[in-house]
């Protein structure tokens, strides 16, 4: 009975540290990226669609399909319903991604029953509650991160029933999902490629006796009906956009004959992988979040991913064969998500991992139990564990095992807290302080409702803080320096009394403020900056600026 609260004690350990301190740091504008449609359709008001994207008509309303050419509007829909009963606001976005979170963890442990049984699923799931980089992510929900996480796990659990059970429904479940992780965002491709390494190498070189997982497909025009219709119904937004315009395409094409917009060049596949292989390391250690105010991380994480790792792969040949594979599947689907993340259309980052979760977790659960069970001598006929020396290795393995998860458990654990410790002092840096709330309220309790913004990062998480109140217009124009339309746009929103606000220089992604300052001066304007239009981080430096314009009379 004890071993049945497990999954519900990692539940529980997941929420606690995923709900605390839910506003910290500030709400960050990737996280609204795909929000703002959702608010003008709860509005009723016309939706804005991104400059590609030729939207949908239904019953004399514009739904979009997309927010970037490789980026669906998934999120849009699934918090139409959260903002509809309890308005929006960062929190409600956060507990939206928490929510999905739980989902993610209860996946986890269900997948990992399923293959291997429930002491491996209770220490996966653990694992993973405490994970720091499991749980930001998973808290502020970049880039759709959860959603294909969920698509990934749900998929691969649906496929695993149907091997056992049979009948189309779990395979439909799994098309829809592979379907809808793919519109997701496009990245999601690189699952669809793992599943088919999987079945490449394990699948197709068995005997006729055991059956292939989609002999099926071939054997029923139902089950590919099935399947195909599924999968479609999922990827359909993302295709019409395709047939519509070609730009997913188009950017995978561009993607490979030039650097990306971050600088990438694909053509350099040893170094993007050595990158990729870095932003792994970010990703199990937890050293990502330096916007959080320090960087922290878990010295000891890596090396107990490579010591489990290779005693899995030692081991592996001792389990029972239906399990060798499930291994062997295990560490396919890694490795070729791994390979796969040194090409890009955008940059190489940890955040593209949290698609593994929670296969690293799964990874030193595997070997923990593996030494156990080898210091069992694997069956009672066994002699190789009798005597004093047996007994010794015995419990030597035993107590390796079990320093593989408790070190792990409180490395995460206490990773995770300095984390909340440094938030509690900082707030948040630059982007990510909370002195963005503080921005949003003047705004709001002023009544602007359309200021300029100077720089990248404050429209969408503006909008949404505001329930919709507050849309800033971004006029700083997406180069490095001020293009020749920058003076035209900065002149079109000059009136006395209006506001322009910007993001601290030391933060800047395309500094505008000085070129600002001298158009409006030229154009007979006076720019004021006092204490009440400078938002601070905790330290005291600025974070977000507010300038009042006002008109010089002679």
């Amino acid at each position: 009975m004890r071993h049945k609260l497990l999954p519900l004690l990692a539940l529980l350990l997941y929420c606690g540290l995923a709900l605390h301190q839910l506003k910290l740091p500030g709400f960050y504008y990737d996280e609204a990226l795909d929000l703002p449609p959702t608010l003008q359709l709860v509005h009723n008001q016309p939706v804005e669609l991104m400059p590609h994207d030729p939207g949908l008509q239904v019953f004399g309303r514009t739904l979009p399909l997309m927010i970037l050419d490789y980026l669906g509007a998934v999120n849009t829909y699934l918090l139409l319903p959260v903002f509809a009963f309890i308005g929006a606001s960062g929190v409600a976005v956060r507990l939206f991604e928490v929510a999905l979170g739980v989902i993610i963890v209860a996946l986890s442990h269900r997948l990992a029953r399923d293959w291997f049984g429930e002491g491996i699923a209770h220490v996966t799931a653990l694992l993973l509650a405490v994970n720091p980089s499991f749980i930001f992510w998973s808290r502020m929900g970049i880039s759709v991160s959860s959603v294909m996480a969920v698509c990934s796990l749900g998929s691969l659990l649906a496929l695993t029933r149907w091997r056992r059970r049979g009948g189309h429904a779990w395979l439909g479940i799994a098309g829809l999902l592979l379907g809808i992780g793919l519109w997701a965002k496009f990245l999601f491709l690189w699952w669809l490629i793992a599943l088919a390494a999987v079945y490449i190498l394990l699948e197709l070189p068995r005997n006729q006796v055991s059956r292939p997982i989609f002999a099926s497909i071939r054997e029923s025009s139902r089950t590919l009906v099935s399947f195909s219709s599924a999968f479609l119904i999922g990827t359909g937004p993302l295709i019409y956009f395709n047939l519509r315009t070609g730009k997913t395409i188009e950017n995978i094409s561009q993607a490979l004959n030039a650097p990306t917009d971050h600088g990438i060049n694909n053509l350099h596949v040893l170094d993007n992988f050595r990158t990729a292989l870095d932003q792994f390391r970010i990703f199990l250690d937890g050293s990502y979040f330096w916007y959080n105010g320090e960087i922290q991380s878990n010295p000891w994480a890596v090396r107990i991913f490579v010591t489990s790792l290779v005693i899995v792969g030692l081991l592996v040949w001792r389990r029972p064969r239906a399990e060798q594979r499930r291994t062997l599947a295990v560490l396919i689907l890694m490795a070729a998500i791994i390979a796969q993340s040194a090409f890009t259309v955008s940059g190489i980052w940890a955040t593209h991992d949290f698609i593994l979760v929670p296969f690293p977790q799964l990874i030193v659960a595997l070997a923990a139990f593996g030494l156990w069970h080898l210091a069992d001598g694997g069956n009672r006929q066994d002699t190789k564990f009798r005597g004093s020396l047996g007994v010794f290795i015995k419990w030597a393995a035993r107590v390796f095992s079990a320093v593989l998860v408790l070190s792990l458990f409180a490395g995460d654990l206490s990773t995770t807290q300095r984390y909340y410790a440094s938030l509690v002092k900082f707030g948040g840096y630059g982007r990510f302080s909370d002195a963005v709330y503080k921005l949003a309220e003047t705004l709001d309790a002023e009544q602007l409702t359309a200021p300029a913004a100077l720089d990248w990062g404050l429209q969408k998480n503006i909008f949404v803080l505001t329930n919709g109140r507050v849309q800033p217009i971004e006029i700083f124009g997406y180069s490095p320096e001020p293009d020749e339309g920058f003076p035209e746009r900065v002149a079109a929103m000059l009136c006395d009394g209006c506001v322009f606000i910007s993001v601290d220089p030391r933060y800047a992604v395309y500094p505008r403020d000085e070129a600002f300052r001298q158009i409006a001066t030229n154009l007979g304007y006076e720019v004021i900056l006092d204490e009440s239009g400078i938002f601070r981080e905790h330290s005291g430096q600025p974070a977000y600026l507010l300038y009042r314009v006002h008109q010089v009379r002679n």
